[in-house]
């Protein structure tokens, strides 16, 4: 009898030798369960699900991810039971003659939770500063509402606040500010402030004239927190023409003036419907809405304006880029108030492109945005029909409703995220929450090491989704050109190796 030893050297297949993932994955939320549901491949002879309350899971990563779950040898439909107060991410692999294939592009579920017993109020402002943990407060039905659990429960505000109808709020630690609509021969509108996390408040603006405006915008300065913006006032005070509507503040809102109209088109005139200041940028800010220019920039704290308006319209919410200061995001309607959907800006307002993929049709009015802090390529929506989020810096939309089982509901008028990750809209049906804690929103650092004659470039295999590009030169008329060698998978980093060239060359990772 031969006692051979045999030692095999191959190398286990690559992906694209592999059994091909389900092209489409689908999750429908039934209460806490999601059934999943998929195409079948052919030759595959069974499936694995894996599932996380965070993005970018992966058969080699789940296990280390909050949550993250593997279902072995399911078939479709599947059902998933006891989902919490979370985003779940869901892919699939294929399985034929025992080697499972990549994963599937991944099917979401989102669950909303009622915070509280505010239900059927309409809560126009929702507001949560940087660091107040995991405080926030809500305004509707003439009240102003504190949470300090995240949301869980409510307890409305009294200290001269209670009976007034606040639309716009904005905090920084322990103050609180708070302004109120106004009505066209009616009471005026009103900014008030409270130093000791709401348990007292003054009236700072007793009088904000009437610009028959509901719509109201406080937004405090990041880099100097006494710096406080505020739209549409008519102050005592107020020149026209000359004067804007917008006011400001350098005294934590003891004292206000109102901030100039730009100087051209002839009859500029502008309103705030709303107010996004740069989170590092010292005095540069953008201000949106019915006026002419509908957006303005700033960058010496309003004393002067440039009009970077992407057409016609209003302009109804804005957001800045935490990180790429000069990506700007709008949400804009026409003058008939139908919905223009989502503009994106990464030149600091020069030019705009429309960003609306996956909203439906006709396009949903989006009345407030918000970069995530922790990554700012994933972007929450807050609109007429529910909320929506991206994970692609805008580029495309997914629906995240579960739990917003109204109309009402999914008619969200504000949305603000605590220190703690509890995501919170105000909604035409009271308040909800959503659970972002777990989520690790891992952006994309390219890493780049010498070995030899080789360069070697890697990122993090959790960060799904980039190109890698390269170019010569850093001149903007120089186009980037796509690497196309192939990647590699090594230590949870996707890596591809070129030869050095003899000239410098410039790398970057871009979400397509």
């Amino acid at each position: 009898m031969d006692r051979e030893i045999f030692e095999s050297t191959g190398a286990a297949p690559e992906d694209n030798q592999k059994p091909s993932p389900p092209l489409l994955v689908i999750v429908r939320l039934n209460g806490v369960d999601a059934t999943v549901e998929w195409d079948q491949v052919l030759g595959a002879t069974s499936y694995n699900l894996y599932v996380a309350p965070q993005p970018g899971i992966t058969k080699n990563n789940y296990q280390s991810l909050a949550g993250g779950r593997k279902f072995s040898g399911v078939t479709s439909p599947s059902t998933i039971t006891g989902l919490t107060n979370h985003t779940y991410y869901f892919v699939v692999t294929s399985v034929a003659g025992g080697v499972e294939g990549p994963e599937s592009l991944p099917g979401t579920a989102t669950l909303w939770n009622p915070a509280g017993n505010l239900t059927n109020i309409s809560i126009y402002s929702v507001a949560a500063g940087l660091t107040n943990r995991t405080t926030a407060y809500a305004a509707g039905g003439k009240k102003v509402y504190k949470t300090s659990d995240g949301g869980s429960t409510w307890n409305a505000l009294a200290g001269g606040i209670d009976g007034l109808d606040v639309r716009a709020l904005a905090v920084d630690g322990p103050r609180i500010y708070a302004a109120t609509r106004d009505f066209f021969g009616g009471p005026a509108s009103q900014i008030w402030r409270s130093a000791d996390a709401g348990l007292s408040w003054e009236a700072v603006v007793p009088d904000g004239g009437s610009p028959g405006e509901l719509n109201k915008s406080l937004a405090i300065d990041p880099t100097t927190p006494a710096t406080i913006y505020a739209g549409d006032f008519h102050l005592p005070s107020m020149t026209e023409p000359g004067d804007s509507f917008v006011i400001k503040s350098t005294d934590s809102g003891s004292a206000w003036s109102h901030l100039p109209d730009p100087t051209e088109p002839e009859g500029a005139e502008i309103r705030a419907y709303a107010i996004a200041i740069s989170p590092s940028e010292h005095g540069t800010l953008y201000v949106g809405g019915s006026g002419t220019p509908n957006l303005v920039k700033s960058v010496d704290g309003g004393v002067t304006w440039t009009n970077v308006s992407m057409g016609s319209g209003y302009v109804n919410c804005l957001a800045i880029d935490p990180v790429h200061l000069d990506t700007v995001y709008a949400g804009n309607m026409n003058f008939t108030q139908v919905s223009q959907g989502l503009y994106k800006s990464i030149d600091g307002g020069r030019s705009w492109t429309r960003k609306n993929a996956g909203f439906p049709t006709p396009l949903p009015r989006i009345n407030a945005l918000l970069v995530d802090p922790v990554n700012p390529l994933y972007i929450h929506a807050a609109t007429d029909t529910g909320y929506y989020f991206s994970s692609e810096g805008g580029d495309y939309w997914t629906a995240g409703n579960g739990g917003l089982n109204s109309p009402g509901a999914r008619l969200i008028y504000s949305l603000t995220l605590t220190e703690s990750r509890q995501l919170i809209p105000g909604t035409s049906s009271g308040l909800f929450v959503l659970d972002l804690s777990p989520f690790n929103l891992t952006w994309s650092s390219l890493n780049v090491a010498q070995f030899r004659n080789d360069l070697v470039l890697s990122w993090s295999q959790n960060a799904q989704g980039f190109v890698l590009e390269m170019t010569d030169t850093l001149a903007s008329t120089t186009p980037w050109e796509v690497v196309t060698n192939a990647p590699a998978m090594a230590d949870g980093n996707i890596t591809v190796t070129l030869d050095i060239a003899g000239r410098a060359r410039f790398y970057r990772l871009r979400k397509p």
